[in-house]
């Protein structure tokens, strides 16, 4: 009966070993946001996530420091109308697959901004994820006219905040 047990407790924590080893396989791709007016109080982010793991995770939330809210945000055509709103229970990246965050689909969304958010400056947000925790993310802006001409893009890998 020991045996068993003993069996049972190393399987289950190589089991979640494997799993914790897996989950840091995210990678954040091309992370941007809009620059704003002198007093605008919101902007959207736009990013690509890889999921490079054998297991799923989800996106659960988004946290910034120059806004005072942060949310993932969907755009939907509700009758003839596109509506925006807040996206319930976050986005899955599936194993070995993508979730693309971009502009007149789902998007990050900083509003009760604390400043102006300006052009070719980079700004940083956290990322909250329901297996990985939390991946700290810098991001580049684009121009108030979406303009990304300048734009080289910066690739986030592991940069995890435990």
């Amino acid at each position: 009966m020991k045996f068993l047990a003993l069996i049972t407790i190393i399987a289950s924590l190589f089991s979640q070993a494997v799993l914790a080893a897996d989950s840091h396989k995210l990678m954040i791709k091309e992370p941007i946001i809009r620059a704003t007016a002198p007093n605008g109080g919101a902007t959207a982010g736009y990013l690509i996530i890889h999921n490079h793991s054998q297991t799923d995770d989800r996106l659960i939330a988004v946290k910034a420091e120059f806004a005072r809210k942060s949310e993932i945000h969907e755009m939907k055509m509700v009758g003839d109308v596109m509506k925006m709103r807040p996206l319930e229970g976050g986005i899955i990246i599936p194993a070995g697959g993508m979730a693309l965050l971009e502009k007149g689909g789902n998007h990050l969304m900083f509003m009760g901004l604390t400043e102006q958010i300006q052009f070719k400056e980079m700004y940083q947000f956290t990322l909250v994820f329901e297996k990985a925790g939390e991946i700290m993310v810098n991001a580049d802006t684009i121009s108030l006219s979406g303009k990304s001409s300048d734009h080289k893009g910066h690739d986030s890998h592991k940069g995890h905040k435990h």
